[in-house]
This record gives structure tokens, sequence and C-alpha cells, in this order.
């Protein structure tokens, strides 16, 4: 059967690309008055652009009442994080989704940890090399001495301090976001790292054993060999030789999540000086935590996903039975994320209701700040705007945020809406 396109959406087509072309033209001719803010807040005027030099994150709210074509440019200069917001009754769309990245030739993505923004990440892949991005994912680097059996990464809120286990191997640590990895004292083979938000509390489990005892050990120390790292012995009830598999810290390091495969969920409210049994034995194999530990989310294999808002002391399926392999949380536990059989879910309402958009990944992660959502696919990474209550990438956002080297021009289209015109460097969206 032949398909015919009437006249009238083919003109309505025509008549819109007129007028896109139209707006971006009577923007590239309107001159633009560049201003340096060294301050922290800016109201911005029209078809003015913004040099922003602070070290601090600096915020810029768009013109209340804006005429059409109206443009807005800001460029971080400083080394702060910058915020372009849109005012109540506003919107920024943004046509800007994912970027992809391609980690070696063999192997598969086996864990992926990210700064609060999303803007630096690690990822690690199976028998093979620790990847690291300081640009949202646009450009990866690696080190070929850094090959190893890599079960775990994670990461400070500010990606600098980044840390990797091997199994076997031990664990690693780079304290300049990737540049270099270093092997510390903690040679042991584990199965799982996490720390808290500024690095400064590191956890770990391998065989019912956990680190640090009450306390923090600082990577510094670590690396200097000036500490013995102690190892606390497994929870009341547990082997020492059960199969720990999963981990995960609140910004504060003292609050902890840990599960066995084919055992239970255990909850430690004292950087892991004592544990508590929680939830039934299942075959868990990831969990996450928000940033205070009283949001947590489990998964487990031929099982369903689980959540809890008391910090571990009930809990509640969701979803269908699958085997789920990986879970992630923003930091306010609002944005989850997991994979089943190589298939993304997501959920933007605490866990309760969960969708997918077709994303294919095994592994799984969330920006602390719920703006982005990382998937390893095979040796095949991308970092993409969370996705919204349908599953699809969100498309409208309040707020266009960057870092230093960054910059956006926005251009206003009318009906409270903003839209980006052009940009460069990383860039996220809330």
């Amino acid at each position: 059967m032949n398909s015919i396109l009437s006249a009238a959406p083919l003109r309505a087509v025509v008549l819109c690309s007129l007028a896109w072309i139209s707006l971006a033209a009577k923007a590239a001719a309107e001159p633009t008055r560049w201003v340096t803010v060294t301050g922290t807040a800016e109201l911005a005027r029209n078809n003015t652009g913004y040099l922003l030099t602070s070290a601090s994150n600096t915020i810029v709210s768009l013109p209340a009442s804006p005429a059409v074509g109206t443009t807005v440019r800001v460029s971080g200069v400083g080394a702060g994080r910058w915020n372009a917001v849109a005012n109540k009754g506003q919107s920024i769309q943004s046509s800007v989704f994912a970027t992809f990245g391609i980690l070696g030739s063999t192997g598969s993505i086996s864990a992926i940890a990210s700064s609060f923004d999303g803007i630096k990440v690690v990822a690690s892949v199976d028998g093979g090399l620790l990847y690291a991005s300081s640009d949202g994912g646009n450009t990866w680097g690696s080190n070929p001495s850094d090959q190893g059996n890599w079960v775990s990464v994670a990461s400070t809120a500010n990606g600098s301090l980044l840390l990797a286990d091997s199994n076997p191997g031990g664990l690693f640590e780079s304290t300049n976001s990737g540049a270099a990895w270093y092997a510390t004292e903690a040679i042991v083979s584990c199965g799982a790292v996490a720390c808290s938000a500024d690095g400064t509390k590191i956890a770990q489990v391998y065989g019912g054993a956990y680190v640090p005892p009450p306390g923090p050990i600082t990577p510094s120390s670590i690396h200097a060999g000036i500490v013995s790292i102690s190892w606390i012995v497994a929870p009341a009830g547990t082997s020492p030789s059960a199969n720990w598999t999963c981990l995960a810290s609140s910004s504060s390091g003292a609050n902890l999540i840990a599960a066995v495969g084919g055992g239970q969920i255990y909850i430690s409210s004292d950087y892991g000086a004592t544990w508590a049994a929680h939830g039934t034995i299942q075959n868990w194999t990831s969990v996450a935590t928000s940033a205070d530990g009283t949001k947590l989310t489990a998964v487990a294999a031929g099982s369903q996903i689980y959540t809890s808002n008391d910090s571990g002391n009930t809990w509640t399926a969701h979803g269908s039975i699958g085997n789920w392999t990986s879970v992630a949380s923003s930091a306010d536990g609002t944005e989850l994320a997991a994979s089943a059989s190589d298939v993304i879910y997501t959920s933007v309402d605490i866990g309760k209701t969960w969708t997918s958009g077709g994303i294919a990944g095994s592994v799984v992660a969330c920006s602390a700040d719920g703006s982005k959502l990382i998937v390893g696919n095979g040796n095949q990474i991308s970092i993409q705007p969370f996705p919204d209550a349908s599953g699809k990438p969100a498309t409208t956002f309040s707020a266009v945020i960057g870092t230093q080297l960054s910059s956006v021009e926005l251009i206003f289209v009318g009906n409270g809406r903003w839209q980006l015109l052009s940009h460069e460097g990383p860039l996220s969206f809330q």
C-alpha cells in the first residue's frame, strides 16, 4: 500500500523548519554583550553572555520575560560548577542525549562509578583495564599496566579519588581521577569496595571480612604504607567463607549495606563495627544506598527488586522475577536503575514503579545528583540524561549544569521554552 503525505502537514513542517532557521539566524546576527561574573549569583539579561570566574558554584538565572529569539550564553572560566536555571513557568529543552565509548577490544564492563554530577566516570573491564573519563564520557583514558580481574570500583563525590578491586590482586587507588593507579596495602583479593563521599572512609568485603574498623583509614595513609589494615570478622551467624557479593556506603561512610550470594542482607550504622541481618535468603548480586543510608535497594538473581525506606528494617518487592545483576541509586534515593537480562529498568519514584525504555546493558550506575544514567553493555559504555517516568530519556529540564571550560548558548523560542542552540564541553541537565 502506498503511503501518502498530505500537503498540510508537509507545509507545517516546512514552516516550522523555516521559523527555527529564522530564529537561529536572528540569534547569530544579534550582537552579544559579554559580562565577567566574579560572584556566585547572576540575573541574566537578554542577548548577553556571561564569563563565570568563581571557584564556587555559580547560579545564572535566565531572564524572566524574554522576547522570542532572545539568547543567553554562559561559559565556565573559573574552577567552580555553574547552573543556568530557568525561571518559574519556564523550561529548558535539549536533544543532547548520550555519549558513547568503547572500552577495549575484548572483555565486558564489570563495574562503573562516577562523581556526584556524572562528569568524572571510572569503569572496569573484567580481564582488561581500568578506564576513566573527566569530561562526561567524551574521551577515555587507560594504562596498559592496569590489567586485572576487576570486580568493583568506587568514586568520591568530586571524582578525584577512585578505588578498584581486583580478584585476585587486591585494592588499587587513584588520587588524580584515574590518570595513574597504585596498589595499596590491601592486597587480599576482594569482592567489592565502597567509600564515603569525601574518600576518608573505605570499606571492602571478601569472604566475610570487612575493612576498615571504626574510624577512618585515609587513602594517602594506605598508599604510603603507614596504616596496617585490620580485618573485621564476619557478622555473627555467618561463615567467614560466605560469598559476599556486593557493598554500598552512605556519603558519611557510617551506614553500610552488604549482601551474600545465597545469604541475607547485612546493615551497619557504625562504620562496620556491628552488623544486623535483614531480608530473606537470596542470591543477592547488587545493592545501593541513598546518601543518608535510609533508602536502600537490592537485587538478586532469579528474584525481584527490593527496596527499603527505613534503613533496611523492612523490605518491599517490586517488578517481575528476573536475573538482576546491577542496581544504582541517586543521592536522595528518588532515581533508581537496575539491570536484568541485559535490559535496563528505571524508577523516578523511590522504586514504586519501574519502566524500561529499551536501553540494553548489564551494568548500571547513576550520578548522585540524579541527572545521568551510565550503562555498560559488553565493552560499550553510554552516559545519558536519566530517563523520565516513561523510561525514555528526558528532554525537558529546569537547569543546565556545566563545569570549567564548558559553555552553552540558549535561545528562547516562546511558550516558556528555552532551547539549546549550541554547547561546548560536558553538560548535565536537571
